[in-house]
């Protein structure tokens, strides 16, 4: 299963490099010109097109949306250009290597070159000259455009400005109040007379009382069922809670059921108004405010009451008890309610030209109703805490990143109001409810992300569980893939937020447009240019090297390397040089592809000569000594190694260091540089081959012709001794106490040593038993004095 696992990642691999290659120009470009088909033409008629964007630009100043139609125009230009350049860097770089062919140019003493070879020259140049002429004329129209794109950027966000902080007859100011009494009956007047015009030229009113009665059926048959659906989904046994996954499962699901009915109603309510071609352009104006401000609504009130689950604590996301969940929810909504008719009561007076006396009253009268139901809000306590084992709220300001930002704006609303700043209070509110409804989306979703991957480790987890039972993965695995799936989430949910936020703050989506292209064909940093195609394709294929040299390790350890012919230092030495080299191919041509000049990279590597001389003189000397290590092989993995003070087996040989682990389990870390400088003792350098040395003692009355015949059969009737060379008995002293002899034998495997030796002692000490034979101890002569 975990094979198939690498085939997936790498086949999903692949196909991101093709995506990427195409997006970052790998495709035919429509503009890919080869020799003498490159026209200036095409230069020149961006670069008119751009002159007459500036000017318009300066005329529409004040125009936020023919600025941004042409931004969206620029934009445009700037990738036609750009795929333009793209296209001809090639031609450029095979020109100037068929120039370098030919060598430079001979002096005027040095004898002339051949004729052919003099106008294939002069041919080259000139098709350099002028290639390379019309690729510079194309970087100064990119960099043209660019200016113009920023120029029209600055000019959207004055605008914006402009807009938000126009300022409006201000509360204490008289003359406003006088005269909207008049302005009401003004607006009522038109209300009435755009509802004369629609009943007039609208459908007969019978068919449309008829659409309207099926509507509300529908919306009572959809609530029953929607309401079924829902105890459906949120059943739990007596007393049981639900775990925080099944919460954000059953989140998801019961916001839509709740939403589904209300938004497939003004749907119907609206197709069917056009089908029945029952709209003048007015009240087709007038029903689009009306259904979105109905639509806006609907949406928050299901979510708020699906996530605050007034009446079902178990189910509920957030620590309330139900009477304040209960109140949170029907403030939220009213919340909603108050931006929502703020911007339908806008939209109406602009769309019936009402005085801006009326504008002034709805952005006032919404605005106090916003900041009344939202300091109702922040009141809430949101959480309880245990006192003496009984649940209380917490503090009226907790928590304080959430709540401290809400009363800013709740000040900063009330003090724009008496001021005349209607426009700016009517911003905060919308990003209150909408910036903040996206956040707390994303909150909610980043929180069911963690979770998720919290299953995914723990064993007795449903997804866990399932891996470790049908995978057969154990912790570490499940926590890679936890990580890989928790990041690529996460990254997914940043990447679709960030433009919802910013739409709510102003942007278009011209802005964004911008600032991808940017990012994705690049832009420029003194004399290098950066790339997010080209990064992220460099990025793809360095993955995709390390993926592919981890298959081939895998297969050569699989196969090849698993033959019994070849030792296990050998393979292994083998195994990390393929990973090294595969490393080391995999950096060189991600990095090329990237765009990165191995000219400057040598000159800042000849800087860093400096620094590695100093302070990464031990480091690259251990590194260095990594690689002899590799190639020589004094020391493999599974040598039996003296270091100094410390012995043990060689379990890993790394760049910088290699572990060795001692007979008490301990881990030593040796730098490389010691094992190749220093004096180091190999048992199993050559072969596993080792010779053992055992010491036996007799006693002086002992016959020595006995003890050497008895322990040469001891010797030679081990199993695991050598006949060649063969045991040898060794007489090697007369001791103080004992008649000195050895044992020494030869074994195939020298880590078996202390077994050996241990047998052999065992057999010893049976046999001299059994032959009367005393082994000597120490002896002493006391002799006392009077």
């Amino acid at each position: 299963m975990l094979a198939t696992f690498w085939r997936l990642l790498a086949k999903a691999l692949i196909l991101t490099m093709l995506v990427f290659g195409m997006s970052s120009g790998f495709a035919p470009s429509s503009y890919a010109q080869t020799g003498d088909e490159v026209k200036s033409e095409t230069v020149d008629n961006w670069l008119s097109q751009l002159e007459r964007i500036e000017k318009n630009a300066d005329i529409l100043q004040s125009d936020d949306a023919g600025l941004t139609r042409l931004q969206e125009e620029a934009q445009k230009l700037s990738l036609e250009i750009e795929k333009y350049r793209v296209s001809l860097t090639p031609k450029i770089t095979e020109l100037k290597s068929q120039i370098d062919k030919l060598g430079e140019e001979p002096g005027k003493e040095e004898p002339e070159e051949a004729t052919a070879i003099k106008a294939e020259r002069k041919r080259l140049n000139d098709d350099f000259q002028r290639i390379d002429g019309e690729f510079k004329r194309a970087g100064v129209a990119t960099t043209r455009t660019t200016q113009i794109i920023s120029r029209i950027q600055e000019l959207r966000r004055n605008v914006f400005a402009r807009q938000i902080f126009k300022r409006q007859t201000s509360l204490y100011h008289v003359s406003g109040w006088t005269s909207l009494f008049a302005d009401i009956q003004f607006a009522g007047h038109r209300l009435v007379t755009l509802y004369r015009d629609w009943v007039e030229k609208a459908a007969p009113l019978s068919r449309i009382l008829w659409l309207l009665g099926g509507i509300l059926a529908f919306i009572a048959l959809a609530q029953i069922l929607t309401v079924k659906l829902i105890n459906r989904f949120r059943v739990l046994p007596d007393g049981a809670e639900p775990v925080f996954l099944k919460q954000a499962a059953s989140t998801v699901s019961v916001s839509l059921l709740r939403m589904l009915p209300g938004l497939l109603a003004i749907g119907i309510l609206y197709g069917g108004l056009t089908l029945l071609d029952a709209f003048t352009p007015l009240m087709r104006q007038f029903l689009t405010s009306l259904l979105f401000f109905s639509a806006l609504v609907i949406i928050v009130a299901s979510l708020a009451t699906t996530l605050l689950a007034p009446n079902r604590g178990g189910w509920r996301m957030v620590d309330l008890s139900d009477r304040n969940a209960s109140r949170m929810n029907n403030l939220i909504i009213g919340l909603s309610f108050a931006y929502g008719l703020n911007r339908f009561g806008v939209e109406v007076n602009q769309m019936i030209s009402a005085p801006i006396s009326l504008t002034w009253l709805v952005s006032l009268v919404s605005s106090i109703l916003f900041v009344v139901l939202l300091v109702m809000l922040l009141r809430i306590p949101f959480g309880m805490k245990d006192v003496k084992g009984k649940l209380e709220p917490v503090h009226l300001l907790w928590p304080l990143w959430l709540k401290l930002p809400l009363w800013m704006v709740v000040a900063a609303i009330a003090i724009a109001l008496p001021l005349g700043y209607f426009a700016f209070a009517e911003f905060l509110a919308g990003q209150v409810v909408l910036t903040g409804a996206v956040i707390i989306i994303v909150l909610l979703i980043h929180q069911a992300i963690g979770e998720l991957r919290q299953d995914m480790v723990d064993a007795e987890g449903l997804i866990g569980r399932q891996a470790k039972h049908h995978l057969h993965m154990d912790q570490e695995p499940r926590k890679l893939l936890a990580f890989g799936i928790s990041f690529l989430l996460n990254s997914l949910l940043l990447i679709l937020a960030i433009p919802l936020v910013l739409f709510n703050w102003g942007f278009s989506w011209a802005d964004l447009h911008s600032w991808m292209l940017t990012l994705f064909y690049g832009f420029e940093v003194g004399s290098f240019r950066f790339s997010m195609a080209a990064i992220m394709m460099g990025i793809t294929l360095f993955a995709l090297g390390i993926l592919l040299t981890r298959f081939l390790q895998r297969w050569l350890d699989a196969g090849v390397l698993k033959s019994p012919r070849i030792q296990s230092g050998l393979s292994n030495s083998i195994k990390t040089g393929v990973g090294y080299l595969g490393f080391l191919l995999s950096a060189l041509i991600s990095v090329s592809y990237v765009g990165l000049d191995f000219t400057n990279l040598a000159i800042v590597a000849g800087a860093l000569s400096v620094g590695i001389g100093f302070g990464l003189q031990s480091i690259v000397n251990n590194f260095v000594s990594g690689l002899i290590l590799l190639v020589e092989r004094p020391v493999k993995v599974g040598d039996w190694v003296i270091v100094g003070d410390h012995q043990g087996f060689v379990r890993r040989i790394s760049v910088r260091s290699t572990e060795i682990e001692t007979f008490d389990r301990s881990t030593v870390i040796v730098p490389n540089s010691e094992l190749i400088t220093g004096v180091v003792t190999n048992w199993t350098h050559g072969n596993s081959t080792g010779r053992v040395i055992v010491g036996v003692g007799v006693a002086y009355h002992s016959d020595p012709r006995q003890v050497y015949n008895l322990l040469e059969k001891i010797a030679k009737e081990h199993p695991k001794t050598l006949t060649y060379p063969a045991p040898r008995i060794v007489f090697e002293d007369f001791g103080a106490s004992s008649l000195d002899f050895t044992i020494r034998v030869y074994i195939g495997n020298i880590t078996e040593v202390f077994d050996v030796t241990t047998e052999l002692r065992m057999r010893v000490f049976e046999t001299f038993k059994a032959e009367n034979i005393e082994i000597a101890f120490p002896q002493l002569d006391i002799h006392l004095k009077r």
